[in-house]
């Protein structure tokens, strides 16, 4: 098993990011992909001085759904990645649309390509609010059954990477995260106490723009 939170910059983004670390911790990587850290690195230098300013708060309730599409590459057509719906603070909005294109951008979704997915299109929704922090990512296993396996099996792994988690912050990360089947889809799923959200995300944006 990997080392867990290899890619800790990752985490750094907002809570859709966390879902694709935990996704990361227990999947090979597949050959084709290759990731590239800079926009992820490059969006968390904005997004911490967005917080730290004021422009955003990450107190705001705010719901947004992101239609997307991954490549063999392991990134997000950009010309295919869209907001199909979006409810609450404008600005939280197109700060989460923001931090999955930078993920996008960086081939993290590659991780993805090795659950035997029967369509390349995701779903991603994240939503915040005074007391919860939550996102989703969405994928079609293309049967009932294969979308069992993947989630009790993601679910499994997940959860013996949260055991051996060396920081209080990744395993509550972990613990936070699960996956369920709903029909032939697949479902992995991240919920997290606001406040506990928020002070991580602070943390890692500071250990990204010191990097």
């Amino acid at each position: 098993m990997k080392s867990t939170l290899k890619y800790s910059l990752l985490v750094a983004v907002i809570a859709v990011v966390f879902n694709a670390a935990a996704i990361g911790q227990v999947q090979e990587d597949p050959p084709e992909i290759r990731i590239d850290k800079r926009p992820v690195r490059d969006f968390g230098v904005v997004a911490a001085k967005m917080i730290r300013s004021g422009e955003i708060d990450l107190k705001a309730a705010f719901g947004v759904e992101i239609e997307a599409t991954l490549e063999k590459s392991g990134k997000l057509a950009a010309s295919k990645t869209r907001v199909v719906k979006s409810t609450g603070d404008k600005k939280m909005v197109a700060f989460a649309k923001s931090a999955v294109v930078a993920m996008g951008d960086s081939g993290y979704f590659g991780y993805l390509q090795g659950l035997g997915n029967a369509s390349n299109k995701i779903l991603i929704v994240v939503s915040g609010s005074e007391t919860t922090f939550d996102s989703s990512i969405r994928m079609t296993a293309g049967s009932k059954e294969r979308a069992r396996l993947n989630a009790t099996s993601l679910s499994r792994l997940m959860s013996m990477a949260a055991q051996v988690a060396k920081s209080p912050s990744d395993q509550l990360l972990l613990r936070g995260t699960s996956a369920i089947a709903e029909g032939s889809d697949y479902i992995i799923r991240m919920s997290l106490p606001a406040n506990d959200m928020r002070e991580m995300i602070k943390a890692k944006l500071s250990t990204t723009t010191s990097m």
